[in-house]
């Protein structure tokens, strides 16, 4: 690799963009500038395929639901509870909030807020009703 020109890479990939077969002799090699580095090298993930901070937060918070039985699966079965998996997800949701502090849009903060307080909240029920 050239420390002028940046990174090196050979697309050694079977078949091309438009889905043919290459030779093993068409090897593309692609170099690049290194990235310039934006003011706080943030990355903008909203709008890559529907993902963002949000949908991440309501994934987990469904998946704990479902672990808290509070949730039926899509597919109609029943989950069981699972109270120690339950715990994890929300101190995994409690972490995001401590490291993502001054970090998240007014209504991202509100949102793992009040996600975080429902799930603690749901949390404490299932775990007095359980034996």
């Amino acid at each position: 690799m050239d420390e002028e020109t940046g990174i090196r890479i050979i697309d050694r990939r079977r078949f091309d963009s438009q889905g043919k077969e290459r030779g093993d002799e068409e090897q593309q090699i692609v170099n690049h500038e290194p990235e310039k580095a934006t003011e706080k090298n943030e990355v903008n993930m909203d709008d890559a395929d529907g993902i963002s901070f949000s949908s991440l937060i309501m994934s987990l918070a469904t998946q704990t639901l479902m672990q808290l039985g509070e949730m039926d699966s899509q597919s109609g079965l029943a989950v069981p509870v699972d109270l120690d998996g339950a715990k994890q997800t929300i101190e995994i949701l409690g972490m995001l909030q401590k490291k993502t502090k001054g970090n998240l849009s007014k209504e991202e903060d509100q949102l793992l807020e009040e996600v975080l307080h429902n799930l603690k909240l749901g949390f404490v029920k299932v775990a007095q009703r359980k034996p």
